[in-house]
């Protein structure tokens, strides 16, 4: 909101205090430097302002395949360096000692070494939700799967087509709603066959394309939400009314006198 406005100085009115300090966080993330070493950013701001912009320059890490090495009070530094391993020496700043650090090879790999352990954390709780997506779709599929059983749904007639048609309409609302692709993998081979779809190969690929189709487009859609509000409270009152279109136009429709 502030794209257009000058900078300001002593003696022209700009910018706010804290629009400056993004500003100049936005200056350094757009230099060539590879370490940042930020010192006092909430002096002067409130709290949702230092929130703001730490979770920024976190999310920034996290895009730029970056690591948070330190984040702490000042005071602290030194002495996490110190247990970390390595030693300031005596008649050198902190700020010079730090700055040969990271320009060094072996700083570099006793840090990865020390990230390891976080790192190799959040594989774990990354396959422990998947481990856990992959119970429930299972479990879901298979309550789909004997609630649209074949034995109580006939090709050709107008009752069968309707279930048919509500079978794919829980499917694909299932497929929209959960977030990794292998999902519609999963579904479609426990509930295809069973509930009594087409039984040729190609109609099978088909459906499963149509299914990874609606998973991308759910994706997207989440995102473009997302940015366009911009804030939790907007982007979950925007998600609120998209599903809500997409559960009443997403239907099926059946003419009248048919």
């Amino acid at each position: 909101m502030c794209s257009d406005t000058l900078v300001g100085n002593e003696t022209r009115r700009g910018i706010s205090g804290s629009e400056k300090k993004r500003l100049t966080t936005g200056e350094m993330l757009v230099g060539p430097a590879k370490a940042f070493f930020m010192d006092e950013i909430s002096t002067g701001l409130d709290r949702c302002t230092t929130y703001q912009i730490c979770k920024f320059m976190r999310q920034m890490v996290h895009i730029m395949d970056g690591q948070i090495v330190y984040q702490g009070p000042t005071e602290c530094v030194l002495e996490f360096f110190e247990y970390m391993g390595f030693k300031c020496p005596e008649r050198k700043g902190i700020a010079d000692f730090l700055q040969e650090g990271f320009n060094s090879f072996h700083i570099a790999q006793q840090l990865e070494s020390d990230l390891r352990v976080p790192y190799e954390r959040s594989v774990a709780h990354h396959h422990a939700l998947v481990t856990e997506k992959i119970i429930q779709i299972t479990i879901t599929s298979t309550i789909a799967m004997t609630v649209f059983f074949r034995k109580e749904m006939h090709a050709g007639d107008l009752q069968g087509g309707s279930k048919f048609l509500g079978a794919l309409f829980y499917s694909l609302i299932n497929v929209t709603f959960n977030d990794p692709i292998f999902i519609s993998g999963i579904w479609i081979c426990i509930t295809y066959y069973t509930i009594g779809f087409a039984a040729a190969a190609g109609r099978f690929f088909r459906q499963f394309l149509a299914f990874i189709s609606i998973h991308q487009m759910a994706l997207s859609l989440y995102r473009f939400i997302a940015a366009v509000g911009r804030t939790l409270v907007i982007a979950n009152t925007l998600g609120t009314f998209t599903m809500l279109i997409i559960f009443v136009l997403g239907g099926f429709i059946v003419a009248k006198g048919k």
